[in-house]
C-alpha cells in the first residue's frame, strides 16, 4: 500500500526545528513499510501545524500565509502522486528508492519516465 502524508518531523516527541525555532514540512512517502520523506521547503512554526488534524491544510489559518503554504505543500504531494502513477502505469514497482531518485533527478530517465517532466 502506498500513501502520502505532511509531516513535521520529531525526535524524542519534540519537533525538529532550525535556529529561528521553524520547522520543515516534508511529505512522507510510505510503500511496502519503508518510508520516504520529500522537503516541501516550506517552513513554520510549529505552533502553526495543524496537519495531524487537517492533511488537506497542514499549515493553520493563523498563519499570514496559510494558503499560498498549503498550495505549495498540496502541489508537492499532488506531483509526488503522479509520479507514483506514471511507474505503476510503466507496471514499475515505486519503491521508496526509485521515486526519491526520480524526485531528485539523480536518473536522467529511468525505463521510459522523464524526471523533467516531474518537476517539483
Amino acid at each position: 500500500m502506498t500513501t502520502f502524508k505532511s509531516v513535521l518531523q520529531k525526535n524524542n516527541g519534540k519537533y525538529l526545528v532550525d535556529k529561528y525555532g521553524l520547522a520543515t514540512i516534508y511529505i512522507k512517502y510510505r510503500h511496502k513499510s519503508e518510508n520516504g520523506y520529500f522537503s516541501t521547503g516550506v517552513s513554520i512554526s510549529p505552533a502553526n501545524w495543524q496537519g495531524d488534524k487537517d492533511q488537506s491544510n497542514p499549515v493553520h489559518r493563523k498563519h499570514q500565509d496559510f494558503k499560498k503554504l498549503n498550495l505549495e505543500v498540496s502541489k508537492l504531494k499532488s506531483d509526488l502522486q503522479q509520479l507514483v502513477i506514471d511507474l505503476k502505469q510503466k507496471k514499475m514497482d515505486p519503491t521508496v528508492q526509485t521515486v526519491t531518485d526520480l524526485f531528485n533527478n539523480k536518473n536522467d530517465e529511468v525505463q521510459g519516465i522523464n524526471p523533467l517532466s516531474h518537476t517539483l
